[in-house]
């Protein structure tokens, strides 16, 4: 007597045609598909009241006819009645098998997870079910009862950008327990990152038309899921070659081991051949946007949230654009922002820089897909992806910049080079990965051609000449807090986010927060540096405020990174624990990538131990030879010469964890920051040995970047006790000791107060220093904390006031364009210009909430333009030794006055004679500071190349006659204009200014002025009410 096997079976059958979001997402055919597979389910013994039916037709009729003949009930498609039956009935009673079809609009999110759309999905909130969310739950214990699984998926995979979501990807939860032995079986419509094609004229979806042909007909008979499988690939095999589809389906099988998913997706372990070269430039177009859309799905986006492009155009004499970096709506801001601006001003050669895992291959890939876009409207410039250096094999030699443009650009053979560059614009990725010498030859080939477009992608731009024409230097920063948050609620759902947030932000963000609502601030606004603070929030609130934006805790530091940030989400859905009070998150990845495989069949083996072993050698020879990939024979050889017996089989097992990748040009790590990981593996293991740190960083250039940076400075992870780790680093790399010791990973003061020493011993020994490394050693100064007098930092407790240097300038005579000399009292004069700590102290005691240090033309104007704080520029301008900067002539009088009447004293910026008197040279007032020469090691001006502010009192070369620093360069200062005639023309205008402008004198020059702007009689005008990047001010004190 035969069984049915459908007598205990239960279904969720799901198809859906109309959606909140409008007619433009009406489908037709999945409703029929699923009433098709419920008839198919009854027929096969399954009992009418173990099939819930979710649908909607655009056809109502259709519905409520089967309705009537089946007896089977058919409810509206939404996310909470889905999920209700999930958790309510098939979670609460057992099953011999569950099935699950569902049939509707699907994406793949950011994170490669596939997003079913449910009915009452809008554009505003588009509620889903997370496919491989609840694939996971069913393999767990939550869902034990439930002994077989067969789960069909007819929707698409493909990412679409028009659905990237400003307010996520809201959904439920579905409670995960222990992974265990499972039965589990997916077949999907499609390969992650393509369409699903349906069948509009026929009412049925096109793998659902095959599928439900190839399903057995034998009642009570369970299907052989995976034959299912082969007929329906069969019979997609056919249509391909017909011609009549694209598409491809794929299955995934959980059987007999915890939780590991076997795919027909997956690649055979061969080396994949290599595609003939493109015929033409159209068809090479049409693979590289292929190429770049698989590649991007489940990419960390990139968007603009930083001054706009537009601002570049009025600037000119720095071409530089800080931009954000964030995982939401990155199409629809940054990339039509660049590409606009290209075409609008021409421009179209721009470097990119940022911090590992920032994103910067990412926006090169979403730049070349928008222009691969551009492409195929108007047929104008070609994106091109070049790799420049020797990667893919043993052969390593450089073949010279212009023979790599011609290899990638082969549909152009035998143009000329002028042709080639006219009609390509190239994409070069991994700058840094190059030699110094290589680099050099790079950089001298955009000089000869300056009409070429390229675009580079480097960590750093330290160390090399970067004066190239026309050329656009962007850089991108860690998310935002509110960034964090957003991209965790996409990710999480809003409860499983906001406590995950609150954990990487610690108390005092929830402090701020709460005074923050109290005092009736916009959320959204809470910690945007542009934000207007509401005035009732207290000063101490708004100053720690300022503080945590500047610093935040090293829990939230890791998550501004977004690769962090995703390895963070990661472990967090696979449910292992994750330490925020370490800051190794890292480690927590690779070992919930690892524990798959390792679970898997023939791969018990493997431990964790052996995996670091192996792919340590690995990660550190590439880094050696300057490659970002490895040949699999060569690969193989290094693992088996590193003791590894089965380096096969652990090179397999990566691939499957996703730590590594596979393609036609050999292994390659998933991501840069995963192969630093693994090479610092490696060196910290030979440090007993006594390896020394020099052989990776060159002492005459620390401060520049290098391959080694990123792994040297993972290193102190690996150790229990990292202080001596960080000292071993201190002496040759001192910033990256620092940025150990700033992210937590030593809490031993001794290392901290070794390093402050190591800093302030190279600022005192060599008197004269490239201007590169004492921008370096004041970064790492600031990190460790600048215990300098008069710069007002402290590394333990902030003074309760500023604490100023003072110098005296005696009596003198001062000549003055226009008028003769005038005598200038005695006066004494603050050594460096107000630092970022000390106007903190300002702004944590009150300063913008009290009119009593204001005058009557600062109070209107704080309070008509909303001033609460200083303008912020980020990193490394916010740096505590930094001068402030951002700030008005009336924010620095305000802190004159209050200053002074702490320390009962008559405290102000200085005249313009004063500053004039302070900071003339031995000489006299014609030249500069320190003479009549000038010298690119005595000031930070535009020849140095820094680009941004420096830790005051760092050019120790370039002081003044009386001991005062950086009066030349750095900031150009405010100054008071001259009692008398001699200030009215400051007063009321200068050099042909609108006389109803309110105009005022700055002097010394910046960063970002040439050498003539630090000559002291140079004369240069600010509005009363401009906040510049590169403004500051310091004070003087009468006798």
């Amino acid at each position: 007597m035969s069984v049915n096997a459908f007598a205990h079976a239960r279904a969720l059958v799901v198809g859906v045609e109309k959606y909140a979001a409008g007619p433009d997402w009406t489908l037709t055919g999945p409703a029929a598909d699923a009433r098709r597979f419920t008839d198919w389910l009854l027929a096969m013994g399954t009992p009418p009241g173990h099939v819930s039916l979710f649908a909607n037709s655009a056809t109502a009729s259709a519905t409520d006819d089967w309705r009537r003949r089946t007896g089977v009930e058919v409810a509206e498609p939404t996310s909470d009645a889905v999920h209700a039956v999930l958790l309510d009935v098939v979670r609460e009673h057992a099953c011999d098998v569950f099935f699950l079809f569902w049939g509707g609009h699907g994406i793949t999110d950011p994170e490669g997870h596939l997003r079913l759309f449910t009915s009452d999905a809008r554009e505003e909130v588009l509620r889903n079910v997370d496919m491989d969310d609840l694939m996971l739950a069913l393999r767990s214990s939550s869902f034990a009862r439930v002994k077989r699984q067969i789960l069909l998926v007819d929707a698409c995979r493909r990412y679409v950008s028009h659905r990237e979501l400003r307010r996520g990807l809201p959904t439920v939860s579905v409670p995960k327990g222990d992974l265990v032995q499972t039965d589990q079986f997916a077949l999907c419509a499609t390969r992650e990152g393509e369409l699903a094609a349906n069948l509009t004229a026929a009412g049925t979806g096109r793998l659902s038309s095959v599928l439900l042909r190839e399903l057995p007909v034998t009642p009570g008979t369970l299907p052989d899921m995976e034959l299912v499988a082969q007929r329906v690939g069969a019979e997609f095999d056919r249509l391909r070659a017909s011609g009549s589809t694209t598409q491809v389906p794929v299955f995934y099988s959980s059987r007999g081991y915890d939780g590991s998913l076997r795919s027909n997706q997956l690649a055979p372990w061969a080396t994949p051949a290599a595609a003939a070269p493109a015929a033409d430039e159209r068809q090479y177009v049409q693979r590289l946007a292929r190429t770049l859309e698989s590649r991007l799905v489940g990419e960390v986006r990139v968007s603009g949230m930083g001054p706009s492009f537009d601002s570049l155009e009025r600037s000119s004499v720095v071409t530089r654009a800080q931009v954000r970096s964030t995982a939401i709506s990155a199409e629809h801001t940054l990339v039509p922002d660049v590409i606009g601006y290209t075409r609008r001003t021409r421009i179209r050669r721009m470097i990119v820089t940022g911090a590992p895992g920032i994103g910067k291959s990412v926006l090169l890939d979403l730049l070349a897909l928008a222009q691969c876009r551009a492409y195929q409207v108007d047929r104008s410039t070609v994106p091109v992806l070049a790799v420049i250096g020797g990667r893919g094999g043993p052969e390593s030699a450089f073949a010279g910049i212009e023979q790599i443009l011609r290899d990638r650009a082969g549909f152009l053979d035998g143009s000329a080079l002028d042709d080639v560059l006219h009609r390509c614009v190239f994409y070069l990725d991994d700058f840094d990965e190059l030699t110094p010498e290589h680099q050099r030859m790079v950089l001298d080939f955009m000089r000869a051609h300056p009409n070429a477009s390229i675009t580079l992608s480097t960590r750093s731009t330290r160390g090399l000449d970067w004066s190239v024409p026309n050329c656009v230097e962007v850089e991108l920063l860690p998310l935002d807090p509110p960034e964090v948050l957003r991209q965790l609620e996409c990710e999480l759902g809003t409860e499983d986010a906001e406590e995950l947030f609150w954990q990487l932000a610690g108390h005092d963000y929830e402090v701020v927060r709460d005074s923050w609502s109290l005092a009736g601030g916009d959320r959204e606004q809470l910690w945007s540096l542009s934000a207007r603070v509401p005035r009732r929030v207290p000063g101490e609130v708004a100053a720690l405020r300022l503080r945590l934006l500047r610093d935040p805790p090293a829990a939230l530091q890791l998550a501004r990174i977004p690769f962090l940030l995703r390895a963070m989400v990661t472990i967090r859905r696979t449910g292992e624990y994750l330490d925020l009070s370490r800051p190794d998150v890292l480690d927590h990845l690779v070992t919930s990538l690892w524990s798959r495989p390792h679970a898997e069949a023939g791969y018990h083996d493997l431990t964790l131990d052996r995996l670091f072993a192996g792919l340590g050698p690995l990660a550190e020879h590439l880094i050696r030879v300057r490659q970002d990939r490895q040949d699999l024979a060569s690969a193989t050889a290094l693992l088996t010469g590193a003791g590894e017996p089965s380096a096969a089989r652990l090179i397999e097992a990566a691939v499957m964890a996703g730590l590594v990748d596979q393609d036609s040009s050999g292994i390659t790590f998933r991501h840069r920051v995963i192969r630093d990981y693994f090479a610092a593996a490696a060196l910290a293991a030979r440090i007993p040995d006594g390896i020394a740190v020099a052989d990776y960083i060159d002492p005459a250039a620390w401060w520049t970047e290098s391959p080694w940076r990123a792994a040297l400075g993972f290193v102190p992870q690996f150790h229990g006790t990292p202080g001596p780790v960080v000292g071993w680093l201190g002496e040759a790399q001192p910033e990256l000791a620092a940025m150990c010791v700033q992210r937590g990973e030593s809490s031993d003061d001794t290392a901290r107060r070794t390093l402050r020493g190591v800093i302030r011993a190279r600022l005192a020994g060599t008197p004269v220093r490239p201007p590169a490394e004492l921008a370096a050693l004041g970064r790492a100064l600031a990190m460790v904390g600048d215990d300098r007098p008069g710069v007002g930092v402290g590394h333990t407790t902030a003074a309760a006031v500023p604490v100023i240097e003072w110098v005296l300038v005696p009596q003198q005579r001062v000549p003055v364009s226009g008028s003769a000399a005038v005598a200038v009292p005695a006066f004494f004069m603050s050594r460096y210009p107000v630092t970022n700590a000390q106007y903190e102290v300002f702004l944590r005691d009150g300063g913008y909430r009290s009119d009593g240090h204001w005058t009557r033309d600062g109070i209107a104007c704080r309070n008509r333009l909303g001033w609460c704080a200083p303008e912020q520029y980020g990193p490394p301008f916010d740096l505590p030794n930094h001068p402030i900067v951002g700030v008005s002539y009336h924010e620095a009088r305000a802190f004159g006055d209050w200053l002074g009447s702490l320390r009962r004293e008559r405290v102000a910026i200085p005249t313009v004679t004063q500053w004039m008197a302070a900071a003339r040279s031995a000489d006299g007032f014609d030249g500069y500071p320190w003479g009549d020469d000038f010298s690119t090691t005595r000031s930070n001006s535009r020849q140095t190349d820094i680009r941004t502010t420096t830790a005051v009192g760092l050019f120790a070369s370039g002081a003044s006659h009386f001991g005062l620093l950086d009066c030349g360069g750095n900031v150009w200062e405010l100054c008071a204009p001259d009692p008398g005639p001699r200030g009215a023309a400051w007063r009321g205008g200068f050099r042909g200014k609108s006389p109803a402008d309110r105009y005022l004198p700055i002097k010394g020059g910046s960063f970002a002025h040439y050498w003539c702007s630090v000559k002291t009689r140079t004369d240069v005008t600010v509005r009363e009410t401009d906040r510049e990047w590169d403004v500051g001010f310091r004070l003087m004190k009468q006798l």
